[in-house]
Order: structure tokens, then sequence, then C-alpha cells
């Protein structure tokens, strides 16, 4: 069954309407990344977002809309690229921790990376990727983001703990 004209035009109509937003968005997220490198992660994002929607893998939800996840996906696949060249993702400070992490954002980084999911996804999407309670909720597929942000907060207190039993922070 193939596209009608109508689906075609919405197609191309969101292709060009967000690509120059996705396009200045990630530049500025990842300075070290080339035009090129924009501009592939944008096609990349584009493409599996058509073919997600196509095969049923997303859901329309009122917490989420199909730009967030376009921009969910073009941000995964940077992530992997940057991975797969062995370049260093510059991942910002977890801002919201109980207690001060000043100098110590690698071992927090390491201490989230080994926790596992629903906790590091969570905790990796909202600190790292700066994504927000309801876009979580939507890509994560959980009811809202009231339920997300009692699951990040569960998730920081085993950070907390984690770190405390590691010495890296005192109470």
């Amino acid at each position: 069954m193939g596209l009608t004209d109508e689906n075609k035009r919405m197609i191309s109509w969101c292709y060009r309407e967000w690509k120059k937003e996705f396009l200045s968005w990630l530049g500025k997220c990842y300075e070290e990344l080339s035009r090129e490198d924009v501009e592939d992660a944008y096609q990349e994002a584009f493409v599996a977002l058509c073919e997600n929607v196509a095969s049923g893998k997303y859901e329309k939800r009122a917490s989420c809309s199909l730009k967030t996840y376009l921009f969910q996906i073009g941000i995964n696949k940077t992530i992997d690229r940057l991975r797969e060249k062995g370049r260093d993702i510059d991942v910002p400070r977890l801002e919201d921790l109980l207690f001060d992490v000043s100098g110590r954002d690698e071992r927090v980084y390491d201490v989230v990376a080994r926790m596992s999911s629903p906790c590091r996804d969570i905790l990796f999407a909202f600190y790292w990727d700066r994504f927000s309670l309801e876009e979580i909720a939507c890509q994560l597929e959980y009811k809202d983001a009231a339920v997300v942000k009692s699951q990040k907060y569960r998730c920081m207190r085993k950070v907390a703990d984690l770190l405390r039993k590691m010495g890296i922070v005192n109470q």
C-alpha cells in the first residue's frame, strides 16, 4: 500500500518545516559537529521517523509531538555517531542533585551509565539530553510527566546513595 498524495505533501512539509530548526538546535548542542554531520543526522532521523510511523512503532500522544519525536531520534543518532567515531561527548553536569557535584561530573556520569533502566534512560534523557519530563514520558512510554518526575526522584536518590557508598559525597 503506497502513500497518498496528501501523505506525501505532509511528509514534504514536515521535512522542510523542521529542518532549519533541527540543524540550528543540533549545531548548538554539539558545536564539534560539522555542518555535514548535522545534516546527515537530520536525514537519518527523518528516515527513521517515517519508518517508525509507517511500522506503527510511533503512536501519537498528547504529551509528545511528532516533531519532538524527530528531535529525540536525531540526538540519539548523533550520540551513537559520535561514540562510533571515538569522540568525546560534552556532557553537562547533573544540576539537580541534592548535593554539590562540582568537579565530579565524570564520576556521576559513570554511576548513571552503570544503572539499569529505567533510571539510566530517564536521567540521561533529562540531564544530559535536556529533554522535558513530557518528552521523556512520550519516549519511554510513561503515562505522563508526573510519573516520570516521581521515577526521576527515586533514581536521584539511588545515585546519591551510590555516590555516598563510593565516598564521593558526604551525608
